[in-house]
């Protein structure tokens, strides 16, 4: 898994990989974790033959930048992140998978947005 990096709307870096091939599937980690969990918890490996897996640490955690202020955390600054990194990766539409928090902003991106299924 090598790290790559996007810069979210606001500067921030925001970090992810890419795995495997086939239709594009964002999976968003919980609160307080990180998209490794993706990878420790073998989703990842079980994906990559069907999909082209996209695992996103989210602005704030992980290898993404390092956050203090509330207003970096805006459910729109988000959700652009999210996209930013669909976009790097070449991805159109999506098929998007989160639990706990990311499960939320999943809701959040698929109803805001025609880019995910």
């Amino acid at each position: 898994m090598q790290t790559q990096y996007t810069t979210s709307i606001d500067g921030h870096a925001i970090a992810f990989d890419v795995c495997g091939s086939g239709p594009g599937l964002l999976l968003l980690h919980g609160a307080g974790k990180t998209r490794n969990d993706w990878h420790t918890a073998g989703y990842v490996e079980r994906l990559k033959g069907k999909f082209t897996v996209v695992t996103v640490d989210t602005r704030g955690q992980g290898e993404s930048g390092f956050l203090t202020s509330e207003q970096d955390f805006r459910i729109e600054l988000i959700i652009n992140d999210f996209l930013k990194v669909a976009d790097s990766c070449g991805l159109g539409r999506c098929n998007i998978c989160g639990y706990s928090f990311g499960g939320g902003i999943a809701r959040y991106l698929s109803a805001n947005n025609d880019r995910i299924i």
